[in-house]
């Protein structure tokens, strides 16, 4: 559906996170986001992990099994954690262990998209002499990054070919 740098989207991947979309939010089939907005996604995040692999900001194993414990395993340990989890996996067809593989194949992306964004932060505030600070960041600093995020496509629609309209 479409390709950048050598990194192709293909329709079945835009299939699968319609439908997960869709179970997660509890909308019916085929109601949620159309396959443009699905690329468009697929390609911001990664063009997210391209520039957190350049930056040196990937992940470790360790960070994303930390990530995993804190998310995914204490919210099955809690009763409504664990029914909700299962039901999304009953309406995505997916059993609890591929669930779990899911999110973890999603992780360092996850964990890259929010590194990428706190140093996007903090140089947006050394380069305006704020000061920083993960756990209250300047609003200016944080509508920079809202603004990086929004233009990401724009910024490299060169390297970007579309199969869809």
């Amino acid at each position: 559906m479409a390709v950048y740098k050598e990194k192709t989207v293909m329709k079945s991947v835009v299939e699968y996170q319609r439908k997960a979309q869709e179970a997660l939010a509890g909308k019916p089939e085929g109601t949620g986001s159309s396959d443009r907005e699905i690329v468009d996604d697929i390609l911001k995040n990664v063009i997210l992990q391209e520039e957190a692999e350049q930056r040196g900001l990937m992940p470790t194993e360790e960070e994303v099994e930390q990530y995993l414990q804190e998310t995914v395993y204490a919210a099955y340990a809690m009763p409504e954690g664990k029914e909700g989890i299962d039901a999304y996996c009953a309406s995505a067809g997916i059993t609890y262990e591929e669930y779990v593989e899911n999110l973890r194949d999603q992780a360092p992306r996850v964990l890259a998209k929010g590194k990428l964004k706190e140093a996007i932060a903090e140089e947006y505030c050394q380069s305006h002499g704020l000061t920083y600070d993960r756990l209250n960041t300047p609003q200016e600093a944080l509508d920079a990054v809202e603004e990086y995020m929004s233009n990401l496509l724009e910024l490299h629609k060169e390297e970007i070919t579309y199969y869809i309209s």
